[in-house]
């Protein structure tokens, strides 16, 4: 007798139109005798309906298989399928011995399901090479032997859900409806090159041994949700075209997708996997989701693709995630995860956003070489080792906001499109940033550093290291600021240098250095900004080389421009060849007056390095010397004892010990001058120079006029030198030396007279001095002088002692009106000298005298050009 239903519903329905045939009816007694089994079925009671055989109560199907022939019984369930109507094809709770249907063809003349529900197999199951054209139902089938499907071929639905299988061969086998396994205990399974037309359902499947799905085919989905496989599962170079589901699965083993393709989403999530799991060159069109999912060895994703987006929020894995070369369309995000090992990005690309916010990273985070159009998120993470991201291109933002980092942190020559942010984070090991190019803001406060470097970087949006700690030396050599660079409160414990850096706007508010130490910025160009001292820690700048534009100078909480130490404000700084282009020394007049106008002094407490340097030198050139002889040689070596000791406080005694080591060697090197470790005279000449010109650039006079005259006064000084054969002149010839005397001389003069066009009051000083001093020599070494009137007529006195009389007052004043006259050579002719050494004093007074005159002139002149 057939139950209801129609052969369509089963088609039309898949697995599920089997069930719904089956729970509309079944065989039901006919009256005559029948087999006496019934099983509880889906809510009704199944009756076998077929007769019993060989004076049994049973049919051949439902009797114990010693009492049956596993031939017979094959050859009669064969004939039975074969036969019309779903009775024909029921063998619910059926036992077989041995069931072997290989190479055979099962063509049913209708749809209807061939039912194996509860079957049980004592021996093997072979269906090798065999055709099943018929929907085949074998719910809670057991088969004590092995299950040998081996390029079987299954034309309908086929669902083996809760069945008990030994060893499951399916190697190459073709499923063209929907297959599934669902609830079925497997000890191991292959299901290797098998393709599958339709869905391929293993959930809740649990596997002893081992489970391989590789190089299969789906149509649709391919799903493990709640299985349990104790070995290893195996889906490399699977083809699902729609959804790969690993929900809640449990994996003793590997689980391998190496080259799998995905169509559809790969969904792990909260899965069990206790090795290693690799997707490496795996493509997935969906989502990748493994949130709260638990990996016990790597997961590897090397070479994949993935177009959605790949989450790994809250996942535990006891490896490391290698990601390299992968592609990722919609990013991946792993926050509040746990990775044991390393995480490696190395040359990926996220089309969109890396997400380790809240994350812990046992090992390195390398993410070099890497492409991200999407911004990059590791706030509050943990990254116990290395983090890598040079050689990389970042699109949008990376940030790592409160996290801590406890190896090194690269960055080197990689491109930054989007703000950076290191924000509130620690970083242990060293940070390098060499070559790196930031187009957006750069924030980088409150952050905790030990080594950065940052050389010939290019930020070209603001960039902050505000309240930022660095325990080690930092660099940013070479680097470009465009927009404004902030140091505010920023505390360095070691070396600064922005050696040939170019900064826009540069804001030193305050940074701080170890007391006594510098801010390098040798050969720098500071554009604009302001250079704070802070008022509790001595800070010096070494500007050697460098270009100041419009910088603005001051002390924190100080009004008077003297910092903490009581130097005055520009003995923080190293000037030397030092540049001013825009630099406005109106500012801070009173301090650079307080300092006499010195801009090359500095606090005895900064190390600028000279005084090293200069007793390194010393040895050599102090060796030069003592192999020489004479006594130029002598006032040489006094010469640099002198230095040593008066500018760098190096106490004789101990370069008298240097001196004593260097006649111990008998080498006796011949060394350079050890000026030219620090400002020579000529240096020091150029210093100046370029301090008038900035001065004069702004329009600020009266700082010109007091560089012009530092400028002259070591011009005077090197020229001294030179005709000295001081320190490296000491090689010049006869002629420069010569040379040189006269211009020293003649600077002399100048300084003495005028101060260099810049002092009047020295003209008329020097001018009444020289009247005066004409006036004694008239006196004392003239025979005196005539005049038309007897009243200026006077007479020679050739003793000093005379000259307290009144008649040696009376001559002495009428010199002097005489020498007045002769000096200014007003010509008035009323007195004329008398004897030939008097017209000689007289013509020499007059040339100097119009000399004077034309220095007040000139003098006036530059005054009025204020």
């Amino acid at each position: 007798m057939t139950g209801g239903g129609s052969d369509d519903a089963v088609t039309d329905g898949g697995i599920d139109g089997v069930r719904e045939v089956l729970a509309t009816g079944g065989a039901a007694p006919t009256g005559e005798a029948t087999c006496a089994h019934t099983e509880e079925m889906d809510g009704f009671r199944w009756h076998c309906h077929r007769e019993p055989s060989d004076g049994s109560d049973r049919c051949l199907f439902h009797r114990p298989v010693d009492e049956t022939d596993d031939a017979a019984v094959t050859d009669v369930f064969l004939e039975e399928i074969r036969r019309p109507g779903l009775a024909a094809k029921q063998f619910v709770g059926a036992t077989f011995g041995t069931l072997d249907i290989a190479y055979e063809t099962l063509a049913t003349p209708d749809n209807y399901p061939v039912v194996l529900r509860d079957v049980s197999v004592a021996g093997d199951l072979r269906c090798d090479h065999a055709t099943v054209d018929a929907p085949v139902f074998a719910g809670g089938l057991t088969v004590a032997g092995d299950a040998s499907f081996r390029q079987a071929t299954f034309e309908d639905v086929t669902a083996v859900e809760g069945a008990q299988l030994r060893a499951v061969d399916a190697e190459n086998c073709t499923f063209e409806g929907d297959v599934s396994f669902e609830g079925s205990e497997l000890r191991s399974a292959t299901f290797a090159d098998c393709s599958f037309e339709g869905d391929a359902t293993f959930d809740r499947v649990s596997v002893r041994e081992s489970l391989d799905a590789s190089d299969v085919t789906v149509a649709d989905d391919l799903g493990f949700v709640g299985a349990a496989v104790t070995g290893d599962l195996d889906c490399a170079h699977a083809r699902v075209a729609g959804s790969l589901r690993l929900r809640k699965t449990t994996v003793g083993g590997r689980l391998d997708a190496e080259a799998a393709t995905v169509e559809g989403d790969l969904v792990a999530e909260d899965a069990t996997l206790r090795d290693d799991v690799t997707l490496a060159r795996a493509t997935v069109d969906g989502v990748t989701n493994a949130d709260e999912a638990s990996v016990g060895g790597t997961l590897e994703l090397r070479e994949a693709t993935a177009a959605g987006r790949v989450s790994l929020d809250d996942a535990s894995l006891d490896g490391g995630l290698a990601l390299s070369t992968g592609t990722f369309g919609r990013g991946l995000q792993a926050r509040d995860a746990t990775v044991g090992g390393d995480v490696d990005a190395d040359s990926c690309r996220f089309r969109g956003a890396l997400k380790l916010s809240d994350s812990h990273v046992a090992g390195d985070l390398d993410v070099g070489s890497t492409t991200a159009t999407g911004a990059v998120f590791a706030n509050r993470a943990s990254l116990d080792g290395s983090v890598d991201l040079s050689h990389g291109e970042f699109e949008s933002d990376l940030q790592f906001r409160e996290t801590s980092v406890g190896g090194d942190l690269s960055g080197v020559s990689s491109r930054f499109d989007g703000p950076f942010t290191l924000a509130d984070a620690r970083i242990e090991g060293a940070t390098t940033f060499d070559h790196a190019r930031f187009a957006e803001g750069v924030t980088c406060s409150d952050a905790a550093f030990a080594d950065a470097s940052f050389g010939n970087c290019t930020f070209r949006g603001r960039t902050t290291f505000e309240r930022s700690t660095f325990a080690g030396a930092f660099s940013a050599e070479a680097a470009a600021f465009d927009d404004l660079l902030d140091l505010t409160a920023t505390a360095f414990e070691a070396g600064v240098s922005f050696d040939d850096a170019d900064i826009a706007d540069g804001r030193f508010d305050g940074p701080t250095v170890e007391d006594g130490g510098v801010v390098s910025l040798r050969n720098a160009t500071l554009r604009s900004g302001a250079i704070t001292l802070p008022s509790d820690v001595t800070v010096g700048y070494d500007c050697t080389g460098a270009t100041l534009g419009d910088v603005q100078l001051g002390v924190a909480g100080r009004a008077d421009l003297i910092g903490q130490t009581s130097h005055p404000l520009f003995d923080h700084f190293r000037f030397h060849d030092t540049t001013f282009d825009g630099f406005d020394f109106g500012q801070a007049k009173g301090a650079l007056a307080a300092a006499d106008w010195r801009l090359h002094d500095t606090a005895d407490e900064l190390d600028f390095g000279t005084e090293a340097a200069f007793e390194r030198k010393l040895v050599g050139w102090l060796g030069t010397l003592s192999l020489e002889r004479g006594g130029r040689n002598k006032l040489s070596m006094a010469y640099v004892l002198l230095v040593g000791r008066l500018k760098y406080g190096i106490p004789f005694g101990r370069q008298l010990d240097l001196l004593k080591q260097v006649n111990d060697d008998a080498s006796g090197e011949v060394v350079d001058d050890p000026t030219s470790e620090w400002q020579s005279h000529g240096e020091l000449e150029n210093t100046y120079l370029k301090a008038k010109n900035g001065a004069d650039q702004v329009g600020d006079r009266k700082s010109a006029a007091e560089f012009f005259i530092q400028e002259m006064a070591y011009r005077r000084r090197k020229n001294r030198d030179l005709a000295l054969g001081v320190g490296a002149s000491r090689s010049a010839g006869v002629r420069d030396r010569l040379t040189a005397a006269g211009q020293w001389v003649g600077n002399y003069l100048l300084h003495a007279t005028c101060g260099y066009g810049e002092r009047l009051w020295r003209v008329v000083y020097v001018s009444s001095l020289t009247v005066f001093l004409w006036t004694l020599l008239y006196t004392l070494f003239t025979e005196g002088t005539t005049a038309s009137t007897s009243g200026l007529t006077t007479r020679g006195i050739g003793d000093l002692g005379v000259l307290a009389t009144p008649e040696g007052l009376d001559v002495l004043s009428k010199n002097l009106y005489f020498s007045v006259v002769t000096f200014t050579t007003l010509g008035y002719g009323d007195i004329q000298p008398v004897g030939t050494t008097a017209r000689f004093l007289a013509g020499l007074e007059s040339f100097v005298g119009a000399l004077l005159v034309a220095l007040v002139v000139f003098v006036l002149g530059r005054r009025v050009a204020w």
